[in-house]
């Protein structure tokens, strides 16, 4: 009986499967570019706002009069002398009290700004301060005793050092008042105090000569007695002679 042919596709498959495997990998995909930051856009200055201004930078602009004007300023002067000097006058003192006025204003303004102002830069004047202590203090733990020996020191050295080592001193920051520490401890170094010496141990006494050779002397009392009579100080004794009574 001839065998029937059940091709279910597996050998399409694994051909499918071979194939694939020979095949070079994929490329990974590029994941999209994220484009650049647009910066924000620049306000766009209206028409109207333009012009307003352009108007108000020509009115504190310095004013050029005319060519007209000009002449007629100086005919002016020709034809009344007196009145042209009581104009000036009067134009002075308007400019003198104009410049009055802006100055006392400033002043105002001034006074108003550092009275808010007083609290927050002393804060920040004391938080400073504190930061600049701290951080000396923890670079040199002798700080204390160090920084008053400092002014001497500078005056020891060359002409052309003194100036630059006591700007530091005075005014220096946190970083150049440590390394000017530490070039007066390189200077004048301390030397580390020394641990004191230990008491010698006392000397072992001398042993006698021959002592190896003695016998350890017996903590046992022995008493000389008569022949048969027991000694009262042998404790077995007496025991031995109770005890032969009693049976």
């Amino acid at each position: 009986m001839p065998i029937e042919n059940t091709d279910d596709g597996f050998d399409a498959a694994f051909a499918e499967i071979v194939t694939t495997m020979g095949a070079e990998p994929a490329a990974p995909a590029t994941p999209p570019e994220t484009p650049p930051a647009t910066p924000p856009a620049a306000p766009v200055e209206t028409p109207e706002a333009k012009a307003a201004r352009e108007q108000f930078e020509q009115s504190i602009s310095p004013y050029t009069p005319t060519e007209d004007e000009v002449k007629a300023l100086a005919q002016f002067k020709i034809d009344f002398p007196n009145e042209a000097l009581a104009v000036e006058a009067r134009l002075k003192s308007v400019d003198r009290d104009i410049n009055a006025r802006v100055y006392q204003a400033v002043q105002n303004y001034a006074t108003l700004v550092e009275g808010r102002l007083a609290p927050v830069e002393k804060t920040v004047t004391a938080t400073a301060i504190e930061a600049h202590v701290t951080a000396l203090h923890a670079a040199h733990a002798d700080y204390d005793a160090v920084i008053t020996k400092v002014p001497d020191w500078i005056k020891t050295l060359p002409s052309y050092a003194q100036a630059g080592a006591q700007a530091v001193y005075d005014q220096g920051s946190t970083q150049d008042v440590i390394a000017l520490v530490n070039d007066y401890k390189k200077a004048n170094p301390v030397a580390a105090p020394t641990a004191p010496a230990a008491p010698a141990a006392p000397a072992a006494k001398p042993t006698p000569s021959g002592a190896d050779d003695l016998t350890p002397v017996s903590s046992r009392r022995v008493a000389v007695t008569p022949t048969g009579t027991p000694d009262p100080n042998d404790f077995d004794a007496a025991w031995a002679e109770v005890s032969a009574s009693l049976k």
